[in-house]
């Protein structure tokens, strides 16, 4: 089995993902900033003292951050099923005992 050739399948997809997914938020805030439409006429009888369309910045910065946790999360786990993947390719087998003082470090 070509361990590598599925790994970078799997980094590619996450990577293409994140990619095309950022679009709507990054192009959303984009408009903001710009005042491009459909955010172009903020309400003038506004008596807020937040800046126009401060809410819907907002809710793209956040789902931008959620993305990217998202892909951070896959590219952890692809990592993982690729370690894991290597470790039954050349048969090495951990003890309990040591797995865990060898990574305890991460974990904690």
């Amino acid at each position: 089995m070509d361990i590598l050739f599925f790994f970078k399948k799997r980094t590619d997809f996450i990577r293409r993902f994140y990619e095309d997914a950022s679009l709507v938020f990054t192009d959303r805030m984009s408009k903001i900033k710009d005042g491009n439409p459909p955010y172009d006429d903020p309400d003038v009888c506004s008596e807020s003292a937040e800046p126009p369309y401060q809410a819907e910045w907002g809710r793209a910065k956040d789902s931008l951050e959620v993305l990217g946790l998202t892909c951070v999360s896959m590219l952890s786990a692809s990592l993982d099923l690729y370690l894991r993947a290597w470790e039954t390719e050349l048969g090495v087998k951990w003890s309990e005992k040591r797995e865990r003082k060898s990574f305890s470090n991460i974990r904690d």
